[in-house]
């Protein structure tokens, strides 16, 4: 099994790396944005629903309906008027379908990613807990994407909010990265420190060699 540790020691070594994160990082960003922005323009949909809604409101508020065939004739007036709006109305289907497939292959990556760290480095799962977390939120949102983009409906996409938590892992990254950098700046000072006593040592038996040499010349 000299491979699989071999292989183990590599990608631990890659998955700790700076760039590795800075990559998790951009993903993460990208993956929170095509988030926000399908929510604005869901937000838009129903807003545009929501004031058709109040016209048609207020026309039943505005007639003065005595006669039911005045009723009638005016209901059918305005279901052609809103079926007129729907078809000038903006469809944001297209692009609520590009930025959910964009969201998906994110989130197919990072599941890669946990896949690839249970095979390999499953250590890592012990070692940091906030690792098994993050792969339940991940699982968990690509399950709530993924059934976005086959049956999509307003009400089940307020779940694409709760994905936003994803967010968390930038900070984590960040104060794994920083904590990092912390031990290499205090492995770098001890051994610096090292390096300053040692200096010292010889600059002391060159200061000994010297009365020594000294001492000599003169006697």
């Amino acid at each position: 099994m000299s491979w699989y540790k071999s292989i183990s020691g590599k990608l631990e070594k890659y998955l700790n790396s700076t760039g590795f994160h800075t990559i998790i990082n951009i993903l993460t960003v990208i993956d929170c944005i095509c988030i926000i922005i399908i929510l604005i323009l869901e937000y838009v949909e129903l807003s545009i629903i929501h004031n058709d809604f109040l016209e048609f409101q207020k026309t039943l508020r505005d007639e003065n309906f005595k006669d039911i065939n005045l009723l009638q004739k005016t209901l059918n007036v305005t279901l052609e008027q809103v079926k007129r709006t729907e078809t000038t109305r903006p469809n944001f289907r297209l692009a609520h379908i590009i930025l959910t497939v964009i969201i998906l292959t994110i989130l197919s990556l990072f599941i890669i990613e946990i896949l690839t760290k249970l095979i390999f480095t499953p250590r890592i799962f012990i070692k940091r807990k906030f690792e098994i977390l993050e792969a339940i939120v991940i699982i968990v949102s690509f399950g709530f994407d993924f059934t976005l983009l086959i049956g999509r409906d307003e009400i089940l996409s307020i779940i694409g909010l709760a994905t936003l938590i994803r967010l968390w892992r930038i900070g984590l990254i960040l104060e794994e990265i920083t904590a990092r950098k912390h031990a290499e700046a205090q492995k770098e000072i001890h051994n610096l420190k090292l390096l300053k006593n040692e200096m010292h040592k010889q600059l002391t038996d060159l200061k000994q060699k010297l009365n020594q040499h000294s001492e000599e010349a003169l006697i």
